[in-house]
């Protein structure tokens, strides 16, 4: 392992653990966990489980709670935000009068539901199957929890009572246009404020629609400070921030519904760094390894070429506000709809047509575009809308078409093996199951939804995952940093090697002679010095032909063959070979056909 790469681990290790040093082991207070990355340190997560019978097959319990965006377990309990009146068949006039959103309170170790609150949608055309989408946040301190409505309500509640304590309606209040096809972002909670962003435009200094983030007093509700990105709006978003510590500033990071990666200082506003690299929204949200920022998109690129993108920029190196592009991936593949996640080494992004991809984070790229090859790709299904999940050398992601699929992970190497439950329609009902829900795992359970039912599955041998504490990483660092440096090769010119009595190869008895048969060959051979050979004679330079010509040369029928003609006894001048004057000197043998035309 190289000392950049060894110092990347420490870096990555020291952002990620940083962020979760005030979380409860056994809390899922982010929709991407306690680290903010998707991955999670239980251990002895069920490998595969049955949707049958609670008790039996890994599966603890089940509830007739149905819900599409990620749960938040605090304190033993799980609070989920879902739609009211979405039943598995045509919905009747009285059912389709109350239909809204609700959040569900329930027992995270039975299932039991605990208290609802319900809330209307009006001011938008969202249709039913794609309401509570935007995932909630919990503030662990004050046991409140926070979400985002559909229709624009921006509600904290009391996670013991479900009471408000404070709402805003962030519609009527600041002008937020409605999340078409349930493009709204959750909101997040971090350093006393509650932090949401939202297409935005008003009056006054705010006349102008863009993508703006807006923090509040996460106890008061009273409003700390505007942000807004710089590029023109393209339409609604739900990418949901993360917050992360690069160069000493706990910066918040989100995509933007400007085609761009922005991060502000999550105290002040204040916009850092700016990354565009979409002509559409950015709907993943990014997750963070260190310094390195990681996101995609399935929009058209700025500079035209395939559509898609996966990125990786270094946020500790920023010129002219734009982070360093570090590598991407670019072949065509759409990454717009669902988000990665990572277990520090390897990021894992699903594709829009249900194809996992693993990309080595710390691998060097090289050349002029920085393009970094997938280390493996596997096929899970046909349709990827929720994230995935990290935990216990297994990969938990959900697929729409009514699939939940346990993925056993390798390192760099293909998965060879998956476990897949098809859900179907309960007695009664009609059309297809779909699961959109990104899990959360939480005291060694694993917990997630489908449209009808909410399921929570695990083994006996489930335990919580414990975050080393920040300074322990620190100390591994500097000591890994140390043994680095120690060991660091002493490199020479290439005029010292050369002028050294051991250049070459090493071998047991010695440094190997430079004989022809020792020369290495293929892209080794560049670090021999070539030797001088004698300038090869000029060929004569033949006319390129164009594509177009040596294509229709091959698509040209063959001609037919000719009949042979008879051999004259006549001298010819145009027989071939000597001069003309020679031609006309000799007598000629006649002419005839050549061989190649024959």
């Amino acid at each position: 392992m190289t000392r950049r790469t060894c110092w990347n681990w420490c870096l990555a290790a020291l952002g990620v653990l940083g962020l979760a040093g005030d979380t409860l082991a056994g809390d899922w207070i982010h929709w991407r966990g306690p680290e903010e990355t998707g991955f999670a340190r239980d251990t002895g997560l069920p490998a595969e489980w049955e949707p049958y019978q609670p008790g039996r097959d890994n599966l603890v319990w089940k509830a007739p709670v149905g819900y599409r965006s990620t749960p938040v377990i605090m304190g033993g309990k799980m609070y989920i935000i879902a739609a009211a009146g979405d039943v598995p068949r045509v919905q009747t006039p009285a059912e389709k009068l109350v239909t809204g959103e609700r959040i569900v309170s329930m027992d995270a170790n039975t299932g039991k539901v605990l208290w609802e609150r319900r809330f209307p949608v009006f001011l938008t055309d969202i249709v039913t199957s794609r309401l509570g989408w935007a995932p909630m946040t919990a503030d662990p301190e004050t046991k409140h929890i926070y979400a985002q409505t559909t229709a624009g309500f921006l509600v904290c509640l009391d996670g013991e009572t479900g009471k408000t304590v404070w709402e805003h309606q962030l519609t009527e209040e600041y002008g937020r246009v409605t999340g078409y096809g349930g493009r709204v972002a959750g909101p997040i909670c971090d350093s006393g404020l509650v932090i949401v962003g939202m297409a935005q435009g008003s009056w006054g200094d705010f006349a102008r629609g863009a993508n703006r983030f807006v923090a509040f007093d996460k106890d008061t509700g009273n409003v700390v400070w505007w942000a807004s990105a710089p590029y023109d709006l393209h339409g609604t978003y739900y990418s949901n921030p993360v917050v992360a510590v690069i160069n000493g500033e706990r910066l918040l990071i989100s995509g933007g519904a400007d085609g761009a990666l922005h991060a502000f200082q999550v105290r002040t506003g204040k916009r850092v760094w700016s990354y565009r690299f979409s002509t559409g929204v950015i709907n993943p949200s990014p997750v963070v390894v260190g310094n390195y920022v990681l996101c995609a998109h399935g929009e058209e690129n700025p500079e035209g070429g395939d559509i898609g993108r996966v990125i990786c920029v270094d946020a500790s190196k920023v010129k002219d506000q734009r982070p360093e592009l570090v590598w991407q991936f670019r072949d065509g593949t759409r990454f717009g709809l669902a988000s990665p996640a990572t277990d520090g080494k390897y990021l894992y992004i699903p594709s829009d047509t249900g194809k996992l991809y693993c990309f080595d984070i710390f691998k060097e790229v090289r050349g002029r575009e920085k393009t970094n090859r997938f280390a493996w790709r596997f096929n899970y299904g046909t349709t990827s809308r929720g994230a995935p999940v990290v935990g216990d050398n297994k990969l938990y992601i959900s697929e729409v078409n009514g699939k939940f699929v346990i993925i056993p992970l390798n390192g760099d190497k293909p998965p060879t093996t998956s476990h897949v439950v098809q859900f179907r329609p309960p007695p009664g009902g009609q059309g297809q199951v779909e699961v959109n829900s990104s899990p959360a795992v939480a005291n060694g359970k694993v917990y997630f939804g489908t449209r009808d039912e909410a399921f929570c599955i695990g083994t006996p041998q489930g335990m919580p995952g414990q975050v080393p504490a920040a300074k322990e990483v620190e100390a591994a660092a500097k000591a890994s940093r140390t043994s680095s440096s120690s060991t660091r090769p002493t490199w020479r010119s290439n005029r010292a090697r050369r002028s050294s009595s051991t250049y070459g190869r090493s071998t047991p008895t010695g440094p190997r002679s430079r004989t022809r048969s020792s020369r290495p060959t293929g892209p080794c051979r560049s670090r021999w010095p070539r030797r001088r050979r004698r300038p090869a004679r000029p060929r004569r330079r033949k006319t390129p032909r164009s594509r177009t010509s040596r294509r229709r040369r091959r698509s040209r029928p063959a001609a037919p063959r000719p009949a042979a003609r008879r051999r004259s006894t006549r001298p010819s001048t145009r027989a071939p070979g000597g001069s003309r004057s020679a031609r006309r000197s000799r007598p000629s043998r006649g002419w005839s056909w050549p061989r190649w035309a024959s």
